[in-house]
Parts: C-alpha cells; structure tokens; sequence
C-alpha cells in the first residue's frame, strides 16, 4: 500500500517541512542506530547533510511534550516505553505497524 514505513513518512514529512524553511507539524527523526545496515542508510543522508537521525531523549525531555507518537511494530517502541509514555501528560498515539 505504502513504499514507506510509518516512521520513514514521519521523517519525510518532518524533512519536507524544513526543505521549504517551514515549521513542521510533525518532528520525526530516528534514534542513534546499533545495526550496522543501518548505520549505513542513514550515514548516506548525513553525506548529503539531511538529518535523518538524533539523539534520544530522556523520559523528562519527552514528558514536556504534548503528544507523542508510539510506532508500534517495525522496531518500534517496546511495551516498557509505552507504559512509560502512558504516564506522561498529554496524548500518545499508538501505531501499529503491521
């Protein structure tokens, strides 16, 4: 149905956004990768100085945030993460990737 995963549109719609110095609706980047397939896809964005990948954050940097988005599935968040996010203020929504 769709060429991309849910975070892969997330991080395209987020690098959209700022192609056109616009402020994106959705800021969406991949956390510091371990796998080595991987480090490699997005070691080709960073050549082309296209910030595919951040730094993760802290349960108190994410809970100053008033929605979250949980990518289910796919390499997802885990179920620990989730029950984290649920006691954060604010909306989480939860995506299932199938």
């Amino acid at each position: 149905e769709h060429a991309f995963p849910p975070r892969w549109r997330g991080v395209i719609k987020t690098l959209g956004a700022q192609m056109y110095n616009m402020e994106p609706w959705i800021d969406t980047k991949f956390t510091r990768p371990s796998h080595e397939a991987l480090i490699a896809v997005y070691s080709r964005f960073e050549l082309l100085g296209i910030n595919v990948v951040d730094e993760g954050m802290s349960p108190k940097e994410m809970s100053r945030y008033k929605y979250q988005i949980d990518y289910g599935g796919g390499g997802g968040t885990t179920w620990r993460g989730t029950l984290t996010k649920l006691k954060f203020p604010g909306v989480l929504f939860h995506h299932e990737t199938r």
